[in-house]
């Protein structure tokens, strides 16, 4: 009973809870490197992917993301929208350091299963990748293109001090967008891809 009303007190929010797992992560993986135990080190990986999920779920919950609410704020009507989609970011991110932290406990030489890696390894399998990256490529830019780094009232004032970065934004958008274009026609059509680059090294000269 002390150590639940111990875990109550010092857990009041799920941000605080991500943070015992981190605190975990560190601890298990730094021993279980400086004493070379891999099932301590898996372990801890597992506990970084918990404290990621569970930071997620509360940007998630709140509608808002300490990532961004810290010195930087963010047009009211998207703050919500954005927050909330970086949370499933960090939730499937924190699921996949979880899963494989859990298969390395049960598999150390190969925790990723051998139909995966072959899968990435083909050309659709790699538009896969670049296409989930591209997609959190894209939800970074329109964060920067929504971002209001100006603390003073004057909305044009913000508006040119904000400049730069909402045009960063908009050249990120646009070239994550022509990733994921790229991603899509590995995916839907590998044969085609791989045509083109065939085509695009033999008019470059190269083999």
């Amino acid at each position: 009973m002390k150590l639940v009303e111990l875990f109550q007190s010092k857990v009041k929010s799920l941000d605080d809870l991500g943070t015992m797992f981190m605190a975990g992560a560190i601890v298990l993986a730094g021993l279980g490197g400086f004493i070379h135990v891999n099932v301590l080190v898996a372990l801890g990986l597992a506990s970084f992917g918990g404290a990621v999920v569970t930071w997620g779920a509360s940007g998630m919950q709140r509608g808002e993301m300490p990532l961004f609410a810290r010195g930087v704020r963010l047009t009211e009507r998207v703050d919500a929208v954005l927050a909330r989609l970086w949370g499933i970011v960090f939730i499937i991110l924190g699921l996949s350091f979880l899963g494989y932290g859990i298969l390395s406990i049960f598999s150390p030489r190969s925790p990723i299963p051998a139909a995966f890696q072959a899968f990435f390894a083909t050309t659709q399998g790699g538009g896969v990748t670049w296409l989930i990256g591209s997609s959190v490529g894209m939800l970074f830019a329109v964060t920067l293109i929504f971002t209001d780094n100006g603390d003073g009232g004057n909305r044009v004032t913000q508006l040119l001090s904000n400049l730069y970065t909402r045009f960063l934004g908009l050249v990120l958008l646009v070239v994550f967008i022509g990733v994921a274009g790229v991603s899509l026609l590995q995916i839907f059509f590998p044969e085609t891809w791989t045509s083109l680059v065939v085509t695009f090294l033999d008019k470059l000269g190269l083999p």
